[in-house]
């Protein structure tokens, strides 16, 4: 091999190793959010008794899920209700990083990355995160009157 395509055969390698190492990179746009670890979450509720009987109406079950289970009833006439984890995914990891329902605004609320999150749908729509609330599968039961909170884990 001739010095001339010796050197080229380094630079190329060079470059390739360059861009896989680049490509290994967390997007710091996205900073890992969204990944929250599954848990199993298979939660049944008693409407009459949880409190959930009013559009508006909403519970937090802060030992379910990976870092708490945010429960909100859209409209009981047809069992409609929305679940969501209520760990940030901007920073799940951090003490303390949970939203929490804001009666003035009518959304979820991180208080360590002030995040803001729809109650109806869980997107952001302020703050730092990018990515929506984990959302949990929601079923009435109308022969139990329950409603099943899951994630099929």
């Amino acid at each position: 091999m001739s010095l001339v395509t010796h050197r080229n055969f380094q630079i190329l390698i060079t470059l390739a190793i360059l861009m896989f190492v680049s490509s290994c990179k967390k997007d710091k746009n996205n900073q890992g959010q969204g990944y929250i670890p599954n848990v199993a979450v298979s939660l049944y509720l008693n409407p009459f008794t949880e409190g959930l009987l009013i559009p508006g109406d909403h519970k937090a079950y802060p030992y379910e899920g990976y870092h708490g289970v945010f429960v909100y009833c859209v409209d009981p006439n047809i069992g409609s209700y929305m679940a969501f984890e209520m760990a940030c995914p901007y920073d799940y990891q951090k003490e303390g990083a949970i939203v929490e329902f804001d009666p003035a605004s009518y959304q979820l609320i991180d208080s360590v990355c002030m995040s803001r999150f729809n109650v109806l749908d869980g997107a952001p729509v302020g703050g730092p995160a990018s990515v929506p609330l984990k959302q949990y599968f929601v079923e009435f039961e109308p022969a139990t009157n329950l409603i099943h909170i899951f994630n099929g884990n």
